[in-house]
């Protein structure tokens, strides 16, 4: 891994709102067989990697400016005017072209209305022995969203369960499986934040177990590809 230097966006709002933020799923091993994540037909070990982000408060979110980032550094700044629509869906990939336009795995049917999709243009460079992905506010300091993981869990994402929730992150594929499910809940179905009630179960399919991995705290238009961010 090597840190990305990325130029930071200005911004003239207020201070970043935290809370409503969500990296629900996180993708830093993908699987050597049936891994092609975001379904531009190539497996990439690097350009396969996917980060989840999702809005489940009432307002929009703002990220002009704002970073994603691992242990190491800066992996993505998103462009000015990139904004997150409350019940809104943002899958970051590390690279290639996605592609969900119908393929051999089931989650590269067309994205639901709510889903765009980012591409981070050195990569994300997630380590699979373990690693703290966190989005970062304008201001270089506000935390919006993080999550902790170990090494534990390979060939596989790792999904919040509850979905949307502050919980435990749980294997992918030991859950639901298949190994990856980008903009979607792990049974396949749109994600859904009803505006009454904001953060939300899912309640589509009945709780789950499996073996947990360590976890810190969790905080337009169909398919569009957010341009260099």
């Amino acid at each position: 891994d090597t840190d990305t230097d990325t130029a930071i966006q200005p911004h003239t709002g207020g201070p970043p709102l935290v809370g409503d933020l969500v990296i629900n799923e996180v993708l830093a091993d993908p699987p050597s067989d049936i891994g092609d994540a975001n379904c531009d037909g190539l497996i990439s070990a690097s350009q396969d990697e996917m980060i989840e982000l999702v809005n489940v408060g009432s307002t929009p979110i703002d990220l002009s400016g704002s970073t994603v980032r691992d242990a190491v550094g800066v992996r993505l700044a998103f462009a000015a005017g990139t904004v997150l629509a409350p019940g809104q869906v943002m899958v970051v990939f590390g690279g290639g072209t996605p592609s969900f336009d119908g393929g051999p795995q089931a989650w590269c049917d067309p994205l639901p209305s709510n889903v765009s999709v980012a591409v981070a243009p050195a990569g994300l460079a997630l380590a699979n022995s373990g690693d703290t992905v966190r989005v970062v506010g304008w201001d270089g300091i506000t935390v919006l969203a993080e999550m902790t993981y170990g090494g534990s869990v390979q060939d596989q994402s790792l999904v919040l369960q509850p979905e949307l929730q502050a919980g435990t992150y749980l294997g992918h594929a030991d859950v639901y499986g298949q190994p990856v499910s980008p903009g979607r809940f792990g049974d396949g179905t749109a994600i859904f934040v009803p505006m009454d009630t904001g953060l939300t179960a899912h309640t589509g399919e009945p709780p789950h177990t499996g073996t947990p991995v360590e976890t810190g705290d969790t905080g337009v238009s169909p398919f569009p590809i957010v341009g260099d961010v």
